[in-house]
């Protein structure tokens, strides 16, 4: 056993379509015969083009009563198919935000432990550090000398991380906004 394909509406339409056009050039052509047949004064080929013109006319009518239906289901799968396309549409936009969600959290994370870990190093550890190296310089110890490297990119870095974030966060605040 075969299996038929099942074609769409909009498809069977269009078959229609070409069905009709080819029905009504039959109809112009047979059309055109009897008049010259009724001309030539042929009598029993004019009738019998006229029974043949009129069969064409029929078969014309009933494939024009089939369009309506058809056109009705062909709008029908097409807002099916809008739908469709729109759900997947939307399982898609809220995967990109769930990652967006994602990768914001796993920044709030890590800037929370940047802020932990630079908790402990404040003003006063540098002011103590700073009095208890001159303390023991002064009684003859050594300690190592030479500033902390990499404030500065720390501070670029996090600048330009906080500008990211912010940037995010209005850009979707903004474009959630022109949704509704």
């Amino acid at each position: 056993m075969t299996k038929r394909k099942i074609l769409s509406a909009a498809h069977r339409l269009e078959l229609l379509d070409d069905d009709m056009s080819v029905l009504v050039d039959y109809i112009e052509a047979r059309q055109d015969d009897h008049d010259a047949a009724v001309t030539a004064g042929n009598d029993d080929e004019a009738d019998r083009l006229a029974e043949d013109l009129e069969r064409a006319e029929e078969k014309r009518r009933a494939l024009e009563m089939r369009r309506t239906p058809l056109e009705q289901a062909s709008e029908a799968e097409a807002a099916q198919a809008r739908e469709a396309e729109g759900k997947q549409l939307s399982r898609e936009a809220n995967q990109r935000r769930a990652a967006l969600v994602a990768a914001l959290e796993t920044a709030h994370q890590k800037a929370a432990e940047l802020e932990a870990a630079l908790a402990a190093v404040d003003q006063h550890a540098v002011i103590g550090w700073a009095n208890l190296a001159r303390r023991a310089v002064e009684h003859g110890g050594s300690v190592e000398r030479g500033g902390l490297k990499g404030g500065r990119e720390l501070l670029v870095k996090t600048r330009e991380a906080g500008r990211r974030a912010a940037w995010l966060v209005d850009e979707m605040n903004r474009r959630s906004v022109s949704l509704s």
